[in-house]
Order: structure tokens, then C-alpha cells, then sequence
């Protein structure tokens, strides 16, 4: 399966499209993704996979706490944050 990003500005998904995104976002946060987002007005959207995100990683390259002991900025296109993941799931998050 091919994993792309996802955005609402505040959590960075890894899904292979809209579905699997809900789906991701449903087992990571519980609760209804549709209901969520359209209370709240949130918006998502694929990162092209050329785009260049810096993300806190720990020693061993996963995203991580900013400024934990050993952590440091990392910097890879949507594509390579994508297929280093195993599975769909939360990549980061701005929010903790």
C-alpha cells in the first residue's frame, strides 16, 4: 500500500487516501472523523510528496517531543516521511 500525508495543520497523518485517513484518524483518536472535522470545521489535505517537512526526531529517526534529551530536527519530503512508515497512522502532531 502506497501512504501519502495528510494535514489539518496541527496532526500529520500517513494513510493511502481520504478513507483510510478517517479510518486512521478513528483508531488513533476514537470517535467519529466526519462528525469531528465538520464540528469543527476542519479541513484536511494531502502534502504533495515533493514537499519538505522538518519534524522532531529522536536518536533512531522517529518523530518525537521537540527538545527531548538526544532529539534533534530532521528534514525529508512527504514521500520519504510516507514510505518510512509501516502502517497508516500518526506521523506528528503540533499539539504534543
Amino acid at each position: 500500500m502506497n501512504l501519502h500525508l495528510f494535514t489539518d495543520d496541527h496532526d500529520t497523518f500517513a494513510a493511502a487516501d481520504l478513507d483510510d485517513l478517517a479510518a486512521a484518524w478513528s483508531e488513533h483518536h476514537g470517535g467519529d472523523f466526519t462528525t469531528h472535522n465538520t464540528d469543527e470545521g476542519i479541513e484536511w489535505e494531502r502534502i504533495p510528496d515533493d514537499r519538505e517537512l522538518t519534524i522532531w526526531c529522536n536518536e533512531d529517526g522517529v518523530p518525537d517531543e521537540p527538545h527531548a534529551d538526544g532529539n534533534a530536527k530532521v528534514t525529508k519530503t512527504a514521500r520519504e516521511w510516507a514510505a518510512q512508515q509501516s502502517k497508516r497512522g500518526m506521523l506528528c502532531s503540533t499539539e504534543y
